[in-house]
């Protein structure tokens, strides 16, 4: 799992992984909620080879909440193409990220 520091590098993730892209919005005051899903991000992609998962801290990179539209975290988005095509706020577990992120992860079969 990438750390991604600035909006534009976020930009860059999501540009260089055509096949599949999540990110992951968090900030450092989130505490458990943010910090419990980095590991279950990080399955998924362990399951998911074609899909790439990133996490930025909208702390160090302020922009990033207001270019895609997030107003709560943490928050998974999901991209296809470079487009959005998943999102989601607030916690949830692992079978609810992967049914969020169905459009992402079926790019796999």
């Amino acid at each position: 799992m990438r750390e991604i520091a600035k909006g534009d590098s976020a930009r860059t993730f999501v540009q260089n992984h055509p096949e599949g892209a999540v990110l992951l919005l968090t900030a450092r005051w989130c505490g458990s909620p943010c910090d419990s899903l980095v590991p279950v991000l990080a399955l998924i992609e362990a399951e998911n080879p074609s899909v790439s998962v990133a996490v930025a801290d909208l702390e160090t990179a302020r922009d990033l909440a207001a270019e895609l539209d997030v107003t709560g975290i943490p928050a998974v988005l999901g991209f296809a193409n470079g487009k959005c095509v998943a999102k989601s706020t607030s916690w949830r577990d692992k079978a609810s990220i992967e049914q969020g992120l169905e459009e992402v992860l079926r790019r796999e079969a």
